[in-house]
């Protein structure tokens, strides 16, 4: 049966565009995206409700993370079925992503500012 664990490493497989446009690439979980996943066993397997929140209300990816999502939980051969429901009460913060992704985008922000800071005064 599919586990909870393996339903969040599943789904850092899909990286935010955002952090892939800003060059520190990661992944849904990682990002804190993922507020829950609530697995129920029936007859024909499981039924997967993954409960998630955008970084920003006006985040154009609902619907690509949602199809991204059920595509993912749709293959796998124990998953009956799945849904995703985005939290809108909820306000995601640079807080809730991973502190090892926190301190890589730290480290990755202070060296793009070193070249830009080197660019300038060339």
């Amino acid at each position: 049966m599919i586990t909870h664990d393996h339903i969040l490493t599943l789904l850092d497989a899909i990286t935010d565009p955002c952090s892939l446009a800003a060059g520190s690439p990661v992944g849904i979980t990682t990002l804190g995206l993922i507020r829950a996943v609530d697995v129920k066993t029936g007859p024909d397997g499981a039924y997967v409700t993954v409960t998630m929140v955008l970084t920003s209300p006006g985040c154009l990816m609902a619907s690509v993370f949602t199809n991204s999502i059920l595509d993912i939980l749709r293959a796998q051969p124990d998953v009956a079925a799945a849904d995703v429901i985005f939290d809108h009460d909820a306000i995601w913060l640079p807080e809730d992503a991973a502190p090892a992704y926190r301190e890589s985008r730290a480290a990755h922000l202070r060296t793009m500012n070193d070249r830009y800071a080197a660019m300038r005064s060339a």
